[in-house]
């Protein structure tokens, strides 16, 4: 059983984030299966770090969608990101050092962030770039893929 199970509900209407939400819906998951396996540490950190990776560069993704199309949310949605960022980091070094309960942590905080992320401030982000996009313009590549 998945962890966190994608539902429409979480759909931006923007393709390509809504494809990068799947995968990281699809990172924590794995991240979930390895930990109730019982997989030993390395497989675990491997995981995380493939985690963190991809959520790097999924929020340069957004950031730099979020300056073509003049957010005005900018700083305070990229603030989210770097506070994201930094938090995971935190988990993945006390994970390091064997503290078995970050596990639980990690993931109550993974799940929750998430979703919470992607239905408010992803979805403002998703609907400006809607009302902005134009045919031909930049932005109506990135919302038609």
């Amino acid at each position: 059983m998945a962890f966190i199970a994608w539902k429409t509900d979480y759909e931006t209407a923007l393709p390509q984030v809504d494809q990068e939400h799947r995968k990281l819906v699809d990172m924590v998951n794995r991240l979930h299966a390895a930990m109730v396996a019982g997989k030993v540490k390395e497989e675990i950190q491997i995981v995380l770090n493939d985690l963190l990776a991809y959520a790097g560069q999924h929020f340069g993704n957004e950031e730099r969608l979020m300056q073509r199309s003049s957010f005005p949310g900018y700083a305070q949605h990229k603030q989210q990101h770097d506070e994201f960022a930094t938090k995971v980091r935190d988990f993945v070094e006390q994970h390091n050092r064997g503290r078995s309960s970050v596990s639980v942590q990690l993931l109550q905080f993974l799940g929750k962030w998430l979703v919470e992320h992607i239905q408010n401030s992803d979805k403002r982000l998703a609907s400006h770039v809607r009302g902005r996009v134009e045919r031909g313009s930049p932005l109506h590549q990135f919302a038609s893929r």
